[in-house]
C-alpha cells in the first residue's frame, strides 16, 4: 500500500519527474498512493518533491465543469420559445373621455374586444388645460387573454396596419402603437383613426415579443399577419 519516494535537487528542474534512489540531499517521504488516488481530483497523478501534483494545463474531472462554466460566461445563446408561444408580451387598450361622453357606452364598446376575465380600470384624470376627463384602460398580460383579445378585433384592422407600414409604429422599447376611430369603434367597426381625428380615438399598445438575433419589425409583422389571415373555426 505504501511506496517509498525520494527526490534529489536535480529532480526539481522538471515537474513531475522523480527518482526512487536514496540521495542524502532530501528527505524521504511515504505516500499512501492507494488511499490518495481515491480522492485526488486530477486524472493523472505525478510527484513533485515527493508530493502528488496535477499535470500542468490538464485539469481533472472535478475542475473541468468549473472551467466550462467560466468559458460560458458572457455568451448569448439561441434558445428561443417555440413558435406557438411567440407573439406579444402584453397588450393595452385605453380610451380618454371628456365630461360630455357616455362612459357606460364606451365601457361596453371596450368590453366587446376583451375576454370576460379581463377587467377595465376607470380613472379620473385632467387634461392639459385642467378639464376633467375619464380614462378607461385595460392591460392584458396572460397569453391566453392576449390571443383572445386580438381575435375579437376585426381582421381588417391588422391588415390595414400592415398595409400602411408597421415600422413607424414601433418605438425603441418594442411597443407597437395604433389608434382606432372612437365613433366607429362604438358602432362596432375597428378601423384606424385618421390624423385629424386622432385625439378622439382608442389607443392600442402591444409589447412585441422579440429575442436576441431577431428583428422586432419582422416579429411584429409575423404577429399581425397571423391574426389578419386567421380563419375562424
Amino acid at each position: 500500500m505504501f511506496r517509498r519516494y525520494s527526490c534529489t535537487t536535480m529532480d526539481f528542474g522538471e515537474l513531475g519527474q522523480c527518482t526512487t534512489s536514496l540521495p542524502s540531499t532530501c528527505l524521504s517521504v511515504y505516500v499512501p498512493l492507494t488511499w490518495i488516488s481515491r480522492f485526488w481530483p486530477c486524472g493523472t497523478t505525478q510527484f513533485y518533491g515527493g508530493f502528488p501534483v496535477c499535470k500542468p494545463a490538464q485539469p481533472g474531472p472535478v475542475f473541468q465543469t468549473a472551467a466550462q462554466k467560466k468559458m460560458m460566461r458572457g455568451c448569448i445563446y439561441s434558445h428561443r420559445p417555440a413558435a406557438s408561444t411567440m407573439g406579444a408580451h402584453s397588450i393595452e387598450w385605453s380610451i380618454i373621455l371628456s365630461a360630455l361622453d357616455d362612459v357606460d357606452m364606451m365601457t361596453l364598446a371596450l368590453q366587446s374586444i376583451l375576454p370576460e376575465s379581463v377587467e377595465i380600470e376607470r380613472e379620473n384624470v385632467k387634461s392639459h388645460h385642467g378639464a376633467r376627463q375619464t380614462m378607461l384602460r385595460s392591460h392584458i398580460k396572460r397569453k391566453k387573454d392576449i390571443r383572445e383579445s386580438m381575435l375579437l378585433v376585426q381582421k381588417g384592422l391588422w391588415s390595414s396596419i400592415l398595409e400602411m407600414g408597421i415600422e413607424s409604429r414601433i418605438d425603441d422599447s418594442k411597443f407597437m402603437h395604433a389608434r382606432l376611430d372612437l365613433q366607429k369603434f362604438v358602432a362596432g367597426e375597428h378601423v384606424l383613426a385618421s390624423r385629424n381625428r386622432s385625439r378622439h380615438s382608442v389607443k392600442l399598445r402591444i409589447k412585441i415579443e422579440c429575442y436576441p438575433g431577431q428583428e422586432v419589425v419582422d416579429e411584429a409583422t409575423s404577429l399581425l399577419s397571423g391574426y389578419a389571415n386567421h380563419d375562424e373555426d
